[in-house]
């Protein structure tokens, strides 16, 4: 526990404090909408389209390799 000689380090402190809060809030909120978006199907479908496609390319690119 912090002894506090006067009012002003008390305000002081307590203003660091709030300004602490409000960080940890804005933080909070920016991981939310971070995760909120990651689980968007979009994503998720997004992620499965380039996996399917890149498979189906290089199998497409193997088969016209061997019929030449």
């Amino acid at each position: 526990m912090k002894d506090y000689k006067n009012l002003a380090e008390i305000k002081r402190d307590l203003k660091v404090l709030q300004l602490k809060r409000k960080i940890a809030i804005e933080e909070l909120k920016y991981v939310k909408k971070s995760t909120v978006e990651n689980f968007q199907p979009y994503h998720w479908l997004q992620a499965y389209l380039i996996k399917k496609a890149t498979k189906l390319g290089i199998e497409f690119l193997f088969r016209t390799k061997n019929k030449a």
